[in-house]
């Protein structure tokens, strides 16, 4: 999704985007199995809970350039992955 600045559309320089929507099982093996169809991940960083088991839910991924990280999110966001709908964003 692209995000709007004074009516022009704005995409960031950032290649970090945010992943939402993931099960409390998620290993980074799999939200790279989520990207790899679209782009190469650079690296992945799931995001757990205080006990340090399970996905709060949601992981950032850093792409190689900004116009894959483009791509992925305009191809990924919204979809469903094993009954989840995930959503992707740039992170701010």
């Amino acid at each position: 999704m692209l995000a709007y600045m004074r009516g022009v559309p704005y995409r960031p320089l950032v290649t970090t985007l945010f992943v939402g929507g993931l099960p409390e099982d998620t290993s980074e093996q799999f939200v790279q199995s989520i990207f790899s169809p679209v782009t190469e991940v650079a690296s992945t960083r799931i995001i757990k809970d205080a006990s340090l088991t399970k996905c709060r839910g949601f992981a950032y991924v850093t792409i190689a350039s900004r116009t894959q990280a483009d791509e992925a999110v305009r191809r990924i966001d919204g979809t469903s992955v094993d009954g989840c709908r995930v959503r992707v964003d740039y992170a701010t």
